[in-house]
């Protein structure tokens, strides 16, 4: 690499791939929220709401 490499360099280039990772962290950031506010405690029970509930804290844990 020399200077004019880095003095050419177009930073405009990455703004594609930056805004989808904004995207994506959104969605990420979206499902979170959602898996956080799932409440399996409210009158289900039995081994179905055990394994729901098991599996939510897994994933808000992650």
């Amino acid at each position: 690499m020399i200077w004019e490499d880095v003095a050419g360099w177009n930073e405009q280039a990455l703004d594609p791939v930056l805004d989808s990772l904004i995207r994506i962290r959104k969605r990420a950031y979206a499902a979170g929220e959602y898996i956080q506010g799932i409440d399996v405690t409210s009158g289900w029970s039995g081994a179905g709401a055990t394994a729901a509930q098991e599996r939510r804290d897994s994933l808000e844990d992650s």
